[in-house]
């Protein structure tokens, strides 16, 4: 009996341990990615929506997020500007359901 319960324990600690492995860098990524779309609207203010587009795009592509250009969305409205993405991201475990994480990042400065 206390061998299960130290392959369940060792199962449930490697079961952790690889959930925090794969999600760790989409969350970091989404985090630095939002860092980003805030400073890109702060300073873009004398720049176009479509080189700011252009910007989010190449940030999001150094930060291997793996935002769609249809689905990066930006307004410039009297001195406003607002920058909005949605992305997925699907982790696939050894075994059972991929997960599937849906994000939606924005910055209005």
């Amino acid at each position: 009996m206390k061998r299960i319960k130290t392959l369940l324990g060792l199962l449930v600690l490697v079961v952790v341990i690889y959930t925090l492995y794969s999600l760790t860098p989409v969350y970091l990524a989404k985090f630095q990615f939002q860092d980003e779309l805030a400073n890109i609207a702060k300073y873009s203010a004398d720049h176009s929506e479509d080189q700011i587009h252009d910007e989010v795009m190449k940030k999001a592509q150094e930060l291997g997020v793996p935002a769609q250009p249809e689905n990066v969305h930006v307004v410039k409205d009297s001195g406003r500007v607002t920058i909005t993405t949605h992305y997925t991201v699907t982790i696939t475990p050894p075994v059972g359901k991929p997960w599937v994480l849906t994000f939606d990042v924005s910055s209005v400065k």
